[in-house]
């Protein structure tokens, strides 16, 4: 009943709903923080050389360390033990060219991470509990979503049985060019959905309409996006893209026109990382070069800014006890208990 619900709605979706530029003359929310505090991150005495992102599913903190022989490291982060370092450097079938940014994850008998790889324009399937077992890498490709029709995908998320959420680059190289986000099936069925667009910013050519990151949150159908070279954050409406929104926390916020990449652009958020209840993005305009976690609810409602210790370029939550986990440059891995301030 529940997955009838869902295709039926999806149904919907795709046979009523247009391209829109959604970020585009809408009005822009300003938000402030009445709740402000300091909070001292505390160290996780591991080393981590070469660790360049960490992500938590489940109980494993997953760490991508491209310049290493093996490209993923693996973590329990109940007791901080190393379970191994998977996928190996290379060109056969089992290995990769590259370290790629996980997309999703899924759980069943095992944890499976979902990844792109853009030189082949397809999704790999990385079985993680087979690879730590085997000691080799273990993916099983079968039955993905095809996704070849789209050379600059940025991420890809499931929906419901057979239809995924994909957020992806249009027209690069010729512009004018957008941030398109649409939905799939798995065959590479497109519905574009709505797009973000950069024909305002100078020197089209170069792709920084990127977000630092995004997630989704499948339940309340929306995805969310914090901006690098923007003072904002994106909360696209999937169902219903007319009523997505963005935010801001300054009321110097400035367009896309003001974006110019031979200048020394500034970086707003570098990160975010969510639960089913709350955003957490990763603010680094700061004066003193340290580091902000703004809180949002998925309404765009301010919880807090806690205002950190550290210059941090990368954070993952544990979304069973809130405890936000920030990288550091000098590759420290550091913990932040945000529980009392979200309650």
């Amino acid at each position: 009943m529940k997955n009838s619900t869902l295709l039926l709605l999806l149904f919907t979706l795709l046979t009523s709903c247009s391209n829109d530029n959604v970020f585009s003359n809408m009005k822009m929310k300003y938000v402030e923080f009445e709740n402000t505090t300091n909070l001292k991150g505390q160290i996780i005495h591991k080393n981590l050389l070469g660790v360049e992102h960490i992500t938590i599913y489940d109980t494993l903190m997953i760490m991508i360390t491209p310049q290493n022989d093996k490209l993923y490291r693996v973590i329990a982060i109940n007791n901080w033990q190393d379970l191994g370092n998977i996928v190996t450097k290379g060109r056969a079938s089992n290995e990769l060219i590259s370290a790629h940014y996980p997309m999703y994850f899924e759980k069943n008998d095992n944890i499976a991470m979902f990844i792109y790889e853009p030189s082949t324009k397809k999704m790999r399937m990385l079985n993680i509990s087979k690879s730590l077992k085997k000691e080799y890498a273990v993916f099983d490709d079968s039955n993905l979503a095809d996704v070849s029709d789209f050379p600059y995908l940025d991420y890809i998320y499931p929906l419901s049985d057979g239809f995924f959420f994909i957020d992806y680059l249009k027209g690069f190289g010729a512009p004018p060019f957008k941030q398109q986000y649409g939905t799939i099936s798995k065959k590479g069925d497109l519905k574009e959905l709505a797009y973000l667009d950069g024909t305002e910013i100078e020197l089209q050519q170069h792709p920084h309409l990127l977000a630092a990151s995004t997630a989704i949150n499948e339940t309340k159908r929306l995805y969310v996006s914090a901006m690098m070279y923007l003072d904002q954050i994106n909360f696209l409406n999937i169902d219903n893209p007319k009523k997505s929104f963005s935010l801001t926390t300054s009321d110097k916020a400035q367009g896309f026109n003001n974006i110019n990449m031979m200048e020394q652009t500034k970086w707003y958020y570098s990160d975010v990382t969510t639960t089913n209840e709350i955003v957490v993005a990763l603010y680094v305009n700061t004066k003193d070069n340290l580091s902000e976690l703004h809180i949002f609810d998925w309404d765009g409602n301010p919880i807090a800014c806690a205002k950190t210790n550290l210059d941090l370029i990368d954070l993952t939550i544990d979304t069973n006890k809130n405890i936000v986990y920030g990288l550091t440059a000098e590759e420290q891995l550091y913990s932040f208990d945000i529980s009392s301030l979200v309650r």
